[in-house]
């Protein structure tokens, strides 16, 4: 239905393309354009790749226009040629002017994915359109790359958006960023001022702010006051700017412009806000920091004047000086002042290092080649952008490092496919090390879930008004706020908290061992996941065959890798897994990172060194469930029978009225600080603990593993220790009360078995079970309750000291003969 549907709209769009001149869409079905790699392809060529362009010209073109970026694929491909890549293959482009129009883009997408059949999309370069080609592109399984203003967070839901790849940084990471740049300088208020446009950046960069500053592990940080502007003009700004002053002294900015940032620093100026009371951080993401690029002309700027002010960045125009009207309103000097107590929070930028070119004949080879291959473009845009002065577009590094990820991806596919093209192969590879690489926007390393694990820079100003690097945010600090934040947050943990995080990455890993995946190989703290429940998962599975060793993995990364996998003896294993797994486990303990990289004399690759160079232990230990209680995915498990067993039941007295007197989270530090101390005594003891429900507690002892009538004996000393262990234990938040326990005790036959497979329970059946639970609701405060069947075996052991309690009626069982056991002696 789907796919009728889909292909409805191509049918509505061709014939309205036919019957009328006046399309509410700006171009019709048939203005996608089709360019090769050269005038013609090449007959001897190994085959064909067919790739698909949305791009836009009419919308932020200083930041995403096709007439101001497009260029840098030339540069691209002259770059796969000189490092062999997709050599002897031509490139077919299909490229169609999108816009950011969402119906244009979703009719485009179905075009180029069932006319053109292309096998790879690259944008559209904003939010709104992504959204559309993303589902579709999802239903036909074709990749797409995004580039430009596709910083939402939403499309990091892998589940969601399986094939979509976005080589932006998105704004939730950037969010996390800033709010360790808060922490670091203990700024817990801000204002917010920023600007509002059709392509939402801004919007999605403050919301996404507000959804890290809410998450209750990171520093807490209030917003004081915001202002959301159309316009920067002194009659939009200016009366907002009293309030500002008024709530607030640490102040975000975020405007789809460098012109808009001068602006705003000269109404800051006009209201007296340039004293060290006052600091604006900037947040950008073109990796231009205070160099402007979007708005300079370098026609009308004058280059005497310039000169006097500074270069911040090879030698480009700061964002402070009018590039437009070369400073004619005279605020150059003003607006300098402000950007003074200015901080800029960008990524890193090599283009014109890794270009090999001055940013000058950057932006001239950029603007011309358009001209050139693929694209040939002669419309006025293109054949004129240089003489007009236009700057190469904000965005254009990460239009090259989009096309480049998607070249390396079809290269490597090709190496693994004997030659073939395999975009089954291609697709696997996104979100692992194989489309890492050095590009134009900086260090390109993915994610699992197909977004960037981004390198974010905090730049400054000196006091010759040269930019210089403050901070370095890494990409470590920002892709594991999942366990590592919490791990390394304020809160305090216990010990039982530290082991159910461990359990539970046990559980996963034993889990995937079993499956058909049969291990995990990239196993990391990145990649352990702490949900809402405070439940562990781990992700990043999956992908065994592409996860080796390569010489794009950062030492960083290699810090979990077991001596083995480093010398290139074996492939990665499961042995190699239990190894990850303690390092793991051991930044659970500590609450450190791997090997405590930062507070090292060494290096990572130091240490990489020193591990591969290590012994190599015969045997690591096995993380599998004990024989007894093994459970294999999507099997049934059979129940066994156990002749003779002793269970415990355990309740605290009056439970509910102390509850009463507690909140629903001290009620639960009770309970965890008291079932903590009961699982001490349980290790003592040849007991199973089987569940805690409520204040409930039930333990066996006889199985799983069966241990003759020790059952019995296992389980009376238990339940001694327990009424000796309550007598210390405290309360924190009622120190004064006591608490006083009621157990029971019975033995007799019992059925044990594994109940569901998506959470499954070791559960325990029969009416021993029963039995044994009745013996605790009818017993008494600090008592242990015996039934008849219990006493006759506990008897049979030497020192208990136990009292006939009587016959009691019980509910179920009607008369009983039960028993008090009151203590062993020597």
């Amino acid at each position: 239905m789907l796919r009728f549907l889909l292909n409805l709209l191509i049918f509505a769009r061709f014939a309205d393309g036919q019957s009328s001149s006046t399309s509410v869409l700006p171009m019709s079905a048939t203005s996608t354009q089709i360019f090769y790699t050269s005038p013609a392809p090449d007959p001897d060529a190994k085959g064909t790749l067919r790739i698909g362009f949305m791009v836009a010209d009419s919308i932020r073109a200083t930041e995403i226009g096709f007439s101001q970026s497009a260029g840098v694929i030339s540069l691209a491909l002259d770059e796969l040629r000189a490092q062999n890549i997709l050599t002897h293959w031509n490139i077919e482009f299909f490229l169609n002017f999108t816009e950011c129009n969402e119906t244009l883009a979703a009719g485009t997408a179905v075009e180029m994915l069932t006319l053109n059949d292309v096998q790879a999309i690259i944008g559209p370069p904003c939010n709104q359109a992504i959204f559309p080609v993303a589902v579709i592109s999802s239903y036909y399984r074709i990749p797409q790359f995004a580039w430009g203003y596709s910083n939402a967070n939403a499309y990091s839901d892998v589940n969601r958006f399986p094939y979509l790849s976005i080589i932006t940084p998105n704004s939730l990471q950037y969010g996390y960023a800033l709010v360790s740049i808060m922490q670091k300088y203990q700024w817990n208020q801000v204002g917010i001022v920023y600007s509002t446009d059709e392509v939402a950046y801004c919007d999605n960069m403050i919301s996404d702010f507000e959804t890290a500053i809410a998450d209750p592990t990171v520093y807490n940080i209030d917003i004081m006051t915001r202002a959301s502007v159309n316009s920067l003009n002194a009659s939009f700004i200016d009366p907002v700017m009293p309030r500002l002053k008024s709530r607030a002294r640490v102040f975000l900015l975020c405007f789809m412009s460098d012109y808009r940032y001068r602006q705003f620093f000269i109404s800051a100026y006009r209201n007296n806000m340039t004293s060290s009371e006052y600091v604006y951080i900037g947040l950008k993401m073109g990796g231009y920091g205070f160099a402007a690029n979007s708005y300079v002309n370098s026609t009308t700027v004058d280059r005497s004047e310039e000169q006097e002010v500074i270069t911040v960045s090879d030698g480009q125009t700061p964002i402070w000086v009018d590039g437009y009207y070369n400073n004619a309103d005279g605020m150059n000097d003003k607006a300098k002042q402000v950007a003074a107590r200015t901080l800029i929070l960008d990524i890193q930028r090599t283009s014109v290092t890794a270009s090999g070119l001055s940013n000058d004949d950057y932006r001239k080879a950029v603007l011309t080649r358009l001209r050139d291959y693929p694209f040939y473009c002669a419309t006025l845009n293109c054949t004129n952008n240089l003489d007009t002065g236009d700057a190469v577009a904000v965005y254009t590094s990460y239009l090259h490092d989009a096309f480049f990820q998607w070249a390396i991806l079809a290269n490597k596919s090709i190496a693994a496919n004997n030659g073939q093209f395999d975009l089954t192969q291609m697709i696997q590879m996104m979100g692992t090390s194989a489309a890492s690489f050095n590009g134009y926007s900086g260090n390109v390393e993915m994610t699992s879930n197909g977004t960037r694990s981004p390198q974010f820079f905090l730049y400054g100003l000196d006091n010759i008004f040269q930019q210089k690097l403050f901070l370095n945010i890494s990409p470590t600090t920002i892709d594991s706020y999942y366990m590592e934040a919490i791990m390394k947050s304020s809160l305090e943990f216990d010990g039982f908290f530290m082991y159910s995080l461990i359990r539970d990455i046990v559980a996963g890993l034993t889990y995937i061992h079993k499956s058909s995946l049969q291990l995990h190989g990239k196993l990391n703290s990145h990649v352990c996941m702490i949900d809402d429940r405070w439940q562990l998962k781990i992700s990043g599975y999956g992908l065994t065959s592409l996860k080796e060793v390569t010489k794009e993995e950062t030492y960083n990364g290699l810090l979990w890798s077991a001596p083995e996998i480093l010398r290139g003896q074996e492939h990665v294993s499961k042995k190699a897994d239990v190894y990850a797994f303690a390092i793991v486990a051991s930044q659970v303990m500590t609450r450190r990172s791997a090997f405590d990289i930062e507070n090292r004399a060494e290096s990572a690759e130091e240490i990489v060194y020193a591990v591969k160079k290590g012994l190599n232990p015969a045997m690591r230990p096995k993380i599998d469930l004990p024989a007894e209680v093994d459970m294999s995915p999507a099997m049934s498990v059979e129940p066994e029978s156990y002749e003779m067993v002793t269970i415990f039941f355990c309740d605290v007295v009056k439970f509910t009225v102390l509850a009463a007197k507690c909140t629903p989270l001290q009620i639960v530090n009770m309970l965890n600080e008291l079932y903590s101390t009961f699982d001490q005594v349980v290790e003592n003891n040849s007991v199973y603990k089987v569940e805690t429900i409520g204040d409930a507690y039930l333990c066996v002892s006889g199985l799983p593993v069966r241990n003759g009538l020790l059952h019995v004996k296992c389980i009376a000393d238990m339940s001694l220790d327990f009424l000796e262990t309550v007598k210390g234990f405290r309360i924190g938040h009622m120190p004064q009360e006591r608490m006083q326990l009621r157990i029971g005790m019975h033995s007799g036959p019992c059925v044990a078995g594994v109940v569901g497979l998506t959470m499954p329970r070791y559960c325990l059946f029969g009416d021993t079970v029963n039995t044994a639970s009745r013996m605790e609701s009818n017993g008494k405060p600090s008592h242990i309750h015996v039934s008849a069947d219990a006493h006759a075996l506990l008897s049979q052991f030497p020192g208990y000291e136990m009292e006939a309690r009587g016959e009691v009626i019980i509910k179920g069982k009607g008369i009983m003969e039960t028993y008090w056991l009151l203590g062993k002696h020597d």
